[in-house]
């Protein structure tokens, strides 16, 4: 059974952790899909240096243009760059379990 905590401020650091206390990690996001090899550890897709250069590069000029957006659309807040990553892979590929290998 789950204990019932009573928070007064809902900002405060106890009341963040008892919201996000159960949602999965960005590395469990990542992974949950990809392949398992020795220890039920999951198993990475190499790149080629070359590749990582153009990648992280693609990556980086997206984030940047996507931030701009958000800056100017007062509302909007920006992603993390390890969400953004998340995502970029996600569209890039069209394919959740494709995006989480890379």
């Amino acid at each position: 059974a789950k204990a019932h905590v009573e928070v007064d401020d809902a900002n405060s650091a106890l009341a963040k952790h008892v919201r996000n206390k159960d949602r999965p990690t960005l590395e469990g996001m990542w992974t949950r899909h990809a392949p398992r090899g020795p220890g039920n550890k999951p198993i990475y897709v190499p790149m080629s240096d070359n590749l990582a250069r153009i990648t992280i590069f693609n990556i980086y000029v997206d984030k940047i243009t996507a931030d701009i957006s958000d800056d100017r659309d007062h509302r909007a807040t920006r992603q993390t760059l390890p969400e953004f990553t998340y995502d970029f892979y996600l569209f890039k590929f069209g394919l959740q379990e494709f995006a989480e290998m890379h």
